[in-house]
């Protein structure tokens, strides 16, 4: 790795990985069970993602949708657990922000003062909705925010296994790329994001001198 990529603030956004999240349209029962089958198998990677992330020194942010008309949505799906040091947003929207400008600022001010540049990575649902709407808007706020390609699903076509993106999931990257003017550099995939930050966090653990 270049020294320029060791200094870097990583966050992990999981988006509206809750409860519920797959209902809001009861007169297609067969496109609800689709949704949380695909949710499951999202929620299972996810997991094993946000575990490595965490345990190599990322932020993890989980945001929630609060409840609408359509759904009384809950907490944390599949088994999904926050943990000690984990950040928690909430949303009425189909992104993150503007409701938690003051947060990234926080989250932004943080990395400044460590000398490090913010890095965002966005996973989790839905793909054309709430994911491509956060990435877009941080990305125009001037945020560096990249979706996870394979961790995340689309909403009417969700890939109900690890083969992701689908062709539907592939679609929603494409045009984050297009309305960011980033193109395919708009997304990253789970294991390289993975690699790149245990690469750092032991490259960093190296070059501290600890204690004299």
């Amino acid at each position: 790795m270049l020294p320029s990529e060791m200094n870097k603030m990583v966050a992990v956004l999981v988006v509206d990985m809750q409860e519920n999240m797959w209902d809001g349209d009861v007169q297609l029962p067969k496109l609800m069970d689709k949704r949380e089958r695909a949710m499951e198998a999202l929620a299972d990677d996810i997991e094993s993602f946000t575990d490595d992330m965490r345990d190599y020194g990322a932020q993890i942010i989980w945001c929630f949708m609060d409840n609408d008309e359509q759904s009384d949505y809950g907490d944390l799906a599949f088994g999904l657990e926050r943990h000690e040091g984990d950040a928690e947003i909430h949303k009425t929207q189909q992104w993150a922000l503007p409701e938690n400008e003051a947060f990234f600022e926080e989250l932004q001010a943080r990395a400044e003062a460590e000398g490090k540049e913010l890095e965002i990575k966005v996973c989790g649902v839905w793909a054309l909705e709430c994911i491509a709407n956060t990435v877009v808007s941080l990305n125009e706020a001037g945020y560096d925010a990249k979706a996870v390609g394979d961790l995340i699903i689309d909403s009417a076509k969700p890939c109900m296994d690890d083969d992701r993106p689908d062709f539907a999931e592939a679609h929603a990257l494409h045009a984050m790329g297009e309305a960011t003017g980033r193109g395919a550099d708009i997304h990253e995939w789970a294991d390289d994001i993975v690699r790149k930050q245990k690469a750092m966090t032991a490259m960093n653990a190296s070059s501290d001198p600890g204690p004299n």
